[in-house]
């Protein structure tokens, strides 16, 4: 009975500021939870392509993506890292080549206008 009535007390000391922040975490898992659910395959054809200051991989795609917008990040940096050079260089081509791609969304980063993918691949034509 000692222990209930400790337990009892316990719970009597979340004040105010703890249950909010608690209210905020379960929030906070619940948006992370669904923006996960968004992830799989995405195709496209891409309309603009560019790096940022720190070697970020940015697709523009002519559709809205699952993550509701048409721009997606590659989840590798170009500065030093070979697969991320080899992605730019297929990026390029299949634009350049107005072909559809498929990448693989794996995040849609809530409060933010893109999503991210980590897999490409193209094999069909765009149409002229």
């Amino acid at each position: 009975m000692e222990s209930f009535a400790r337990k009892l007390e316990s719970i009597k000391s979340f004040g105010p500021h703890r249950l909010g922040l608690l209210a905020f975490v379960f929030a906070l898992t619940l948006l992370v939870s669904k923006a996960d659910a968004q992830s799989g395959w995405f195709t496209g054809s891409i309309s603009l392509l560019y790096l940022d200051s720190t070697g970020n991989i940015y697709v523009h795609f002519s559709a809205t993506s699952p993550c509701g917008s048409s721009s997606l990040k590659y989840v590798n940096s170009i500065i030093g890292n070979d697969d991320a050079k080899a992605m730019l260089a297929a990026l390029l081509a299949w634009q350049a080549q107005s072909m559809q791609v498929s990448v693989s969304v794996t995040q849609c980063v809530a409060g933010m206008a893109y999503g991210v993918f980590d897999a490409a691949y193209s094999g069909s034509t765009g149409t002229s």
